[in-house]
């Protein structure tokens, strides 16, 4: 019976276990934040292997509502911490920009992820459209995240100087994909606190990625790379 289960089957049926896992332990007042963290962590792990295959059987929407049920787990046992929630918004904003770049650097082209000409890939395509679109808690933190390293400067550290490039670039391509279904963020709500004026993330980080362009322009103004970051810096 096993064997005839499609992976996704599986990983959802997994995820409802460890679902009822975490309700089992939360109700014993055995979970630490640590366990969590490693849980989430190691099927976060399968995902990525599963989305880098080319394996028509897995179901990605599938897969997705098994992903954000853990969350909601997470949250009704009271274990959806900040710091998990920060170490989640880390780890798939990284995922998402190494992807991002990795494309850009195959194609030596940075192009808007809505040109016809653009394929994302599943990588991008699940984390974004499935996760961060559809859970607004992890949206606010990977925002944060996203300001954090603009700020900085850490997002645009590479070893060579073309990658600092790349990585704007794939700051922006990230951005154009979250914008679609943006509202005011609260920046102290995403930071775990709380604040009386609603500060937009997302508006804060595009000009900060602005800012960061005006300074580049100087070094980087013959190269055409370069200007494609600014042509579709245009969009946001």
């Amino acid at each position: 019976m096993l064997h005839r289960m499609k992976k996704s089957e599986i990983w959802a049926q997994f995820c409802r276990f460890i679902g009822y896992h975490f309700l089992f332990q939360a109700s014993k007042e055995e979970l630490r934040e640590a366990s969590a963290k490693n849980l989430l962590q190691s099927c976060f792990e399968y995902i990525s292997m599963c989305l880098k295959t080319d394996d028509l059987n897995f179901d990605q929407k599938k897969i997705a509502e098994a992903w954000l049920a853990v969350y909601g787990v997470l949250k009704n046992c009271g274990l959806l911490t900040q710091g998990i929630l920060a170490e989640q918004a880390k780890i798939v904003a990284n995922v998402i920009l190494s992807e991002f770049v990795l494309i850009n650097k195959m194609e030596e082209l940075i192009l808007s992820p809505f040109d016809p000409h653009m394929e994302i890939g599943r990588v991008i395509d699940f984390w974004i459209k499935r996760i961060i679109l559809k859970y607004r808690p992890l949206q606010h933190t990977v925002l944060a995240y996203l300001k954090e390293q603009i700020e900085s400067g850490t997002l645009f550290a590479g070893d060579a100087q073309q990658d600092e490039i790349y990585l704007c670039g794939s700051s922006v391509q990230f951005l154009l994909l979250i914008r679609g279904n943006r509202k005011p963020i609260n920046e102290a709500a995403a930071n775990g606190g709380s604040a009386r004026r609603n500060t937009d993330l997302y508006a804060i980080c595009v000009k900060l990625l602005g800012e960061r362009l005006q300074r580049m322009a100087n070094k980087y103004m013959e190269s055409d790379l370069f200007m494609n970051v600014e042509s579709i810096f245009q969009e946001l």
